[in-house]
């Protein structure tokens, strides 16, 4: 299993400190210092886990041209029409998937296709879980 490239920063981050600590308990004898070490690694063990990549079928395999896979892990929120004001005019089927925090954080390409335009929407920080959060979030 792969980690994502943007992860490595917050994985390495703490770990860094950790292992000064851990070396650091070993010159001295301290267990102080090893203790002070056991937060850092969790964190670093926890920033492992939300930025995994693991391989998919979709990773290795070529889908069917008209499959639709599921871009996310997670649980599908909405799955349909589009809710007024989230998708851009036009005629489009929306899937809005909610990603807890132990869920794979990659995003994958759903179906085959071309990007022809990509937009920033400011907006708040509402919980995503929360229905309203696709018309008001920043996106």
């Amino acid at each position: 299993m792969r980690i994502d490239r943007a992860g490595w920063p917050f994985l390495t981050g703490p770990l860094v400190p950790a292992a000064g600590l851990l070396a650091l308990s070993r010159v001295t004898g301290r267990r102080g210092a090893r203790a002070a070490a056991w937060p850092l690694l969790g964190l670093s063990a926890y920033m492992a886990l939300f930025f995994r990549d693991p391989d998919r079928r979709c990773d290795v395999e070529p889908a069917d041209p008209d499959e639709v896979l599921s871009p996310a892990d997670g649980v599908v929120m909405v799955a349909g029409e589009p809710q007024e004001g989230v998708a851009p005019p036009g005629e489009w089927q929306q899937v809005s998937v909610f990603l807890s925090v132990v869920d794979v954080h990659v995003n994958r390409s759903p179906y085959r296709g071309e990007v022809v335009e990509s937009s920033y929407r400011p907006g708040s920080f509402l919980a995503a879980y929360r229905r309203d959060s696709a018309h008001r979030n920043e996106r």
